[in-house]
């Protein structure tokens, strides 16, 4: 993992499969350790299970709305 200029990290890899159950494994300065889930997943797997599955979304255009190029993408009511 790596942080980026925001403050953000962020991690790449080629493994991940769509249906893969996932978890973020943390390790807090005192070298406690756990796991939690992701709060932005759009899917989650059933219960009692309490870990995000990996997901296609598809690119979808709003009605109404278009996507502009800029150093942000951001969307723009028309």
């Amino acid at each position: 993992m790596v942080r980026n200029e925001s403050g953000v990290w962020e991690v790449f890899t080629t493994l991940a499969q769509e249906g893969q159950i996932y978890k973020y494994h943390i390790t807090r300065a005192n070298g406690h350790q756990l796991m939690k889930i992701d709060p932005l997943a759009v899917r989650y797997e059933a219960r009692p299970g309490t870990g995000a599955v990996l997901t296609e979304i598809p690119e979808k255009e709003m009605e109404g709305w278009t996507l502009v190029s800029s150093r942000r993408k951001r969307w723009e009511i028309l």
